[in-house]
This record gives structure tokens, C-alpha cells and sequence, in this order.
């Protein structure tokens, strides 16, 4: 096997290239995933992570390189040969068919005797929590009913993989979130490896063991959802992934170990290492909004730059403040929690940051 990377690979895809004419959808893609790994495509719509999935799936042959699954090249195997069964964002549900039919239909290929197929069904039913509904159609269940007798079907065929194309982008955000806890729960009991698309962040780094983050059919990082948002690669995977701050700002050099820059708005700073390029060259400093602090007195030994209140808005767990830092291009966003009093309008404030947090990155 040409391996592409390096660990052990129960997927791998090695230089994976897909072309639509003129497109690029998929641009020379080589990761692996492990067995039993929650492993998720994120990245806005066009990225190409549902373009990656098909090829997966074998709906959609690569231009270049190579698929292995539990260390068999796919190149030539069809998609209903192939280990892998898939969910849609859509459900694909039958609406003549109960939900007993419908989760059973993928069993009707194999012609198991019926008392086994009868016993796989119940299996099904009770994995995803609908024994009690079986003999319902789907125009009797809600959203998340439906997408559980998807996922049912699916799993009925016991695939080594399972590929989940935004399967839970239709819900409305509560029962998403509740969806999700279930999902997670899930492939825990199931120990199979899934493989899920989303374009929302949130999701992602919710669900998965590891993150790859997709941009113009490139993935541009992989890595656990902490190390995405703690460490992103690039400018771009910062500002994609939850909310930043970017200060423009130049490197001027190292003091004590530390990468030193002059930042608009507030002053030189050191920051720990970054991706960069030389002396006086342009370049961004990015700070999470949580890790910067409003105060309305001037902190003792800490750096504190001046600024105006904006906005503020509640969002139940936590507050977000729009603040005015001169020197700075545009309003920087703090993040506080909820049991913290809000900054009051009519008196002055103070932005502390916390160099530690900053991270710094050649202004592309």
C-alpha cells in the first residue's frame, strides 16, 4: 500500500483528486482516519468535503489517487460492494413504507431468514430509540424520528464505515443539539467509524475525535477539535473556526524567547511562537474574544489599552460586547460570562489581553 501518511490508516485516502470539468472539487487529498474514529469534514459550502464523501462512497470516481478501506483498494469495487453505507441530509426515507419497512429494506439484498431479519430490525429499531414506533409512517415522526430511521437503516448493514452527508442540517437548533448527543452516543456503542460532513463548527468540534478543515477542495489542518481551535493553522482555519480578533500588526523580532510585534491598537507585544515571515513584514495577531477582559479600572501590572463600548448582547450562557480600540481597523468582540456584570456605558473601560493567548500569522 502507498501510504500518503504516516499511522496506522483503517482509511486512507492517498492523493485523492477529483475534477468536474475545469473544477478542482478535491485537490490532492492524502489523511488517514483509525477504526472507530468520529472523523469530520468541515468547511464552507463548495469546499469540497461531500465531494470527498462520495468518493468515499464510490458514487464518484477520482481523477487521481487511490481509496483503501481495512486495507483494500476500493479503485474498482462499486459502491454496493464497498463496507460503507451512507445517511443524507434529506433522510431518504420511503413515506409509503412504516418504519419497521423502511429500516428492514436494507436487509431485503441479503435474503436472511426471516426470524433472523425480524431480530436485526428489533436491533435497529432499539439502537435508535423507536421500538415503540415502529409500525408508524414517516409522515406521522418528527424531524429527528426520521433521521433516526435513517441512521437505522444504515446501521441495520452493519457497514465498517458509516458516511453522514449534513445529516442533521435540516433540524431546528434545539433538536439538532439534541441530535447531536445522541449521534455521539451512538457511534460509542456501535464502535464503528463514521465519517461526518458539516459546515457548521459548532457541530464539529462537538462530535468528533478529529477535525479536517477543507477550503477550495484543500484540507488546510487536521487535527482534534481542541488543536483546531486552540492552535488553527492559517489566518483562514482561525477565522472560520469560532470567532477571533485580528490586529494588524508587524514582527520586529524575539525577546526572551518570545516572538515580539508592534500591534495596532495595542502597542508591541510578545506573543509565543507563530507562523511568520521576516522582520517588518506585515502580519495578524489573533485573540478568541474569551480571552480578552473589560474592566473599568486600570488593571495594577498588566498591559490595558483605553476603549468605547459599542454594543453588548445576552445570549444566555454568555455576553458579547462590541468594543472601539483606536488604532485598530474594526470593533473587537469580548466575550464574558454570563454571571459577570455588564460594562456600563457611561464609564470608561479598559481592554486587557493576555499575550499567551495571542497567536500571530503572516498577513495573507
Amino acid at each position: 500500500m502507498r501510504n500518503a501518511v504516516t499511522g496506522p490508516a483503517f482509511i486512507l485516502i492517498d492523493h485523492v483528486t477529483k475534477r468536474f470539468g475545469p473544477i478542482v472539487a478535491v485537490d490532492e487529498a492524502s489523511f488517514s482516519i483509525g477504526r472507530g474514529e468520529f472523523f469530520s469534514l468541515l468547511g464552507p459550502s463548495g469546499c469540497g468535503k461531500t465531494t470527498l464523501l462520495r468518493v468515499l462512497a464510490g458514487f464518484e470516481t477520482p481523477t487521481a489517487g487511490e481509496i483503501w478501506i481495512d486495507g483494500q483498494p476500493m479503485a474498482t469495487v462499486p459502491p454496493y460492494r464497498r463496507p460503507t453505507n451512507m445517511v443524507f441530509q434529506s433522510y431518504a426515507v420511503f413515506p409509503h413504507l412504516s418504519v419497521r419497512q423502511n429500516v428492514a429494506y436494507g436487509l431485503r439484498v441479503e435474503r436472511l431468514p426471516r426470524a433472523q431479519s425480524e431480530r436485526r430490525v428489533e436491533e435497529a429499531l432499539a439502537l435508535v430509540q423507536l421500538s415503540g414506533l415502529a409500525d408508524r409512517r414517516p409522515n406521522q415522526l418528527s424531524g429527528g424520528q426520521r433521521q433516526r430511521v435513517a441512521l437505522a437503516r444504515a446501521l441495520i448493514k452493519r457497514p465498517k464505515v458509516l458516511l453522514l452527508d449534513e445529516p442533521l442540517a435540516a433540524l431546528d437548533k434545539k433538536l439538532r443539539e439534541e441530535m447531536q448527543v445522541e449521534l455521539r452516543q451512538l457511534q460509542r456503542s456501535v464502535g464503528i467509524t463514521f465519517v461526518f460532513v458539516t459546515h457548521d463548527q459548532e457541530e464539529a468540534l462537538a462530535l468528533s475525535d478529529r477535525v479536517a478543515v477543507m477550503f477550495d477542495g484543500r484540507v488546510a489542518q487536521i487535527g482534534s477539535p481542541r488543536e483546531i481551535y486552540d492552535r488553527p493553522a492559517s489566518r483562514t482555519v482561525g477565522a472560520f473556526i469560532g470567532s477571533m480578533n485580528f490586529f494588524p500588526a508587524a514582527y520586529r523580532g524575539r525577546e526572551n524567547g518570545a516572538l515580539v510585534v508592534d500591534c495596532a491598537g495595542l502597542g508591541k507585544i510578545a506573543v509565543p511562537e507563530g507562523n511568520r515571515r521576516g522582520e517588518g513584514e506585515p502580519a495578524a495577531v489573533a485573540i478568541r474574544p474569551e480571552r480578552l477582559r473589560l474592566t473599568d479600572r486600570p488593571p495594577t501590572g498588566q498591559a490595558a489599552v483605553p476603549v468605547r463600548l459599542i454594543s453588548s448582547a445576552f445570549l444566555g450562557d454568555r455576553s458579547h460586547h462590541l468594543v472601539g480600540l483606536e488604532g485598530a481597523p474594526q470593533p473587537i468582540m469580548v466575550a464574558a460570562q454570563s454571571g459577570e456584570a455588564p460594562p456600563a456605558e457611561d464609564r470608561p473601560l479598559w481592554l486587557v489581553a493576555d499575550p499567551s493567548a495571542a497567536l500571530l500569522f503572516s498577513d495573507d
